[in-house]
């Protein structure tokens, strides 16, 4: 897979650039409507997003206009040994962790634009982030995700039994 890798309908996945940076912020505020704002990135998370790994960050263009994203970061992942939370793994939405010799791609944040669901954004995204562990010779990508729903009923359940009860 080549960049930009343009999509049958036009949408283009393109590596991020610090210019789409205030685009992103508000694409997050689109695609994360219920997260409390200060667990979002802003704009200055992306710029240094992009400085600390430029190679890890894809945007969905539809034409200009910013339709989708996804952030990651490489680490040192231990899978016997998994003792830390998101919230760790984000410094604050900095992404601090990053390891720029670490084996593992952590996907970290992924989204589309309401607006712009159902065009094969997501599943061209993570095409790109799979093509990111071929190109840097990594051991593969760990994801992580919110689980639909689970914002309702974390104060009655673990997100383990969550998960085991859906």
């Amino acid at each position: 897979m080549e960049f930009p890798f343009r999509l049958g309908n036009g949408i283009v996945i393109a590596p991020t650039r610090a210019e789409h940076a205030g685009q992103l912020e508000e694409l997050q505020r689109a695609v994360f409507p219920t997260l409390a704002d200060a667990e979002r990135f802003k704009a200055p998370h992306y710029r240094r997003h992009v400085e600390l790994f430029p190679e890890g960050q894809f945007c969905a263009l539809d034409g200009k206009r910013v339709v989708g994203m996804t952030t990651t970061l490489r680490l040192r992942f231990d899978f016997d040994h998994i003792d830390h939370t998101f919230a760790d793994i984000m410094a604050g939405g900095w992404l601090t962790t990053h390891d720029p010799e670490g084996d593992w791609l952590y996907g970290a944040d992924i989204g589309t634009h309401p607006e712009a669901r159902g065009k094969g954004i997501a599943r061209s995204l993570y095409a790109a982030c799979h093509e990111t562990v071929r190109r840097l010779g990594l051991r593969g990508q760990v994801s992580v995700g919110m689980p639909s729903g689970y914002g309702r009923l974390k104060d009655r359940m673990s997100a383990r039994d969550y998960y085991e009860f859906g």
